[in-house]
């Protein structure tokens, strides 16, 4: 007896192979959220330079006075923009290692948190890449695998990586910690996609490929 001769004895479309999709799928709607979700967790603030030893400081003008300090202490570009990487301390222009953000459109991302600005950006592209890198090793290396050790394996270890991944990645105490977690997630969400995709068209019939693809 052939595949699709079993698959039809079985049932094409049952009790089973409908709760078969319904667990399945459930997970993938999160998983939807991994790429996009990088314009919020990694967006960029407006940045200046912190005034040094104005423990207060804020990228928000608090007053004149404030105002002032920031003229004094913060070039201003060509475009009348304050500068984003330098300060003047003492008539000598130097890099900063502190800066004030806008918290008007972000109260807090990764950028803010570690600081990915000035000479620390391409931490920043790197993060935003780090998904997407899982997504390439994923595709060359742990999927295939899935032919060897079984799909339902590599499904059940993708979806507890990623959970794992996403439920530690809030904590993380640098940014090293969180572009490893990223890259874990983007994988883990590759293989747990293309798992269960087989997986359910797999266990049905072929009359309903076209509806599940």
């Amino acid at each position: 007896m052939d595949y699709d001769a079993l698959i039809q004895k079985l049932g094409t479309f049952g009790p089973y192979q409908k709760r078969l999709l319904m667990i399945v799928f459930f997970p993938i709607i999160f998983n939807s959220f991994g790429a996009p979700v990088s314009n919020f967790i990694l967006g960029e603030h407006l940045h200046r330079c912190k005034i040094p030893d104005l423990e207060n400081d804020s990228y928000a003008v608090q007053g004149q006075h404030h105002k002032d300090l920031i003229n004094l202490t913060i070039p201003v570009k060509l475009d009348g923009s304050y500068d984003e990487c330098n300060i003047i301390v003492n008539g000598t222009l130097e890099t900063c290692s502190e800066w004030v953000y806008d918290y008007s459109v972000f109260t807090r991302t990764v950028n803010s948190q570690f600081n990915l600005v000035c000479d620390n950006t391409y931490l920043h592209s790197l993060s935003v890449s780090a998904y997407f890198f899982g997504y390439v090793l994923a595709t060359v290396t742990l999927c295939p695998l899935g032919d060897v050790i079984g799909r339902r394996k590599m499904v059940v270890i993708a979806s507890t990586v990623e959970f794992l991944a996403n439920i530690i990645m809030p904590f993380s105490y640098n940014v090293y910690m969180f572009i490893v977690l990223r890259f874990l997630d983007g994988a883990a969400a590759l293989v747990y996609n293309q798992g269960a995709f087989i997986i359910v068209i797999l266990l049905s019939g072929s009359i309903y490929h076209r509806y599940l693809i």
